[in-house]
């Protein structure tokens, strides 16, 4: 879920409305250039359960996992090891625009980026990835800000 941390602040409906670095946040219809600092959410006054995992969102056509979505794996990792999880899968997703088997692909891309970033930060465990391309949408507009909701990763344990 993006929080607003820092950026411009400026109202969007899209990336392409954001100054360069920043991206629509989807949840404020607001350019942003952070993730809140994950030191806010400290895992060690939090019951090792009940440490969230974080959902990363990503720009439009792209795989990168930006620095900001990294502090944010940081957390992940945190809350992983803490809740000694054995094994994990990713989720990855695109928008509907772009033929299927592109979205696909991206969708895959999009988990073996936040694989690699996740090994960066320490992560030893097996992780599992799973393409969804297009099909498991959160929104099933077509704005600019449900296409926002759509670009993600998320994470599933057992």
């Amino acid at each position: 879920i993006f929080l607003i941390d820092s950026g411009s602040g400026k109202a969007c409906n899209g990336d392409s409305d954001c100054p360069t670095g920043e991206i629509c946040y989807p949840q404020g219809d607001r350019c942003m250039s952070n993730y809140p600092n994950p030191r806010m959410l400290d895992v060690s006054l939090i019951e090792r359960d009940a440490c969230k995992l974080v959902t990363v969102y990503f720009a439009y056509d792209s795989a990168e996992v930006v620095a900001e979505a990294q502090r944010w794996l940081a957390y992940n990792v945190h809350c992983l090891k803490a809740r000694d999880v054995k094994k994990l899968t990713l989720r990855g997703h695109a928008d509907s625009r772009g033929p299927s088997p592109y979205n696909q692909k991206l969708s895959m891309e999009r988990g073996e980026a936040v694989k690699a970033a996740l090994a960066k930060e320490g992560l030893d465990i097996p992780v599992e990835i799973r393409g969804f391309g297009e099909r498991a949408p959160l929104r099933e507009g077509k704005s600019e800000k449900d296409y926002a909701y759509n670009r993600r990763v998320e994470f599933s344990i057992r």
